[in-house]
């Protein structure tokens, strides 16, 4: 069962700007999926607030989150509003958090606001933290190559 509603493009502007590539969503010789790739005409996905989501949820597109997540994220960018709370791993090209998140981060460019709360291991290639963000974990670069 998906409780997902698409918004308009805009309310996702920013993050729709930067990186366009497309990985390939085949697991890599350490079992590892890639995020789903990007098409052009997904619109963001939304999980509201008050709305609580349990299973896999995959995006080509944008994934934006202000309700609450039981298990994996996988789109191309992925937005946690500040009150958005997740249990499981986020993977994606861009990943913009502002929510709590217990499980792991794996994404291109990580953003996480003054408001995030991590509690796992975030792995990217470029990372940005706002003063006051919470890490409780390890932050490592990626390798070279596609995305994991």
């Amino acid at each position: 069962m998906n409780l997902v509603a698409r918004v308009s493009k805009s309310s996702f502007h920013a993050i729709t700007e930067l990186n366009q590539t497309t990985p390939n969503n085949d697991p890599d010789s350490q079992g590892h999926s890639k995020p789903a790739p990007h098409r052009a005409s997904a619109g963001p996905s939304r999980i509201g607030a008050g709305v609580t989501f349990v299973g896999r949820l995959e995006s080509k597109g944008e994934v934006q989150v202000d309700g609450s997540v039981e298990g994996e994220i996988r789109g191309y960018a992925v937005k946690l509003g500040g009150g958005a709370q997740v249990k499981g791993n986020i993977v994606g090209e861009i990943a913009q958090l502002s929510g709590i998140v217990e499980g792991n981060i794996e994404a291109q460019t990580v953003i996480l606001t003054k408001s995030s709360r991590i509690s796992g291991e975030i792995r990217y290639r470029s990372l940005q933290i706002e003063e006051g963000a919470f890490i409780d974990g390890n932050c490592r670069p990626l390798q070279q190559g596609p995305l994991a």
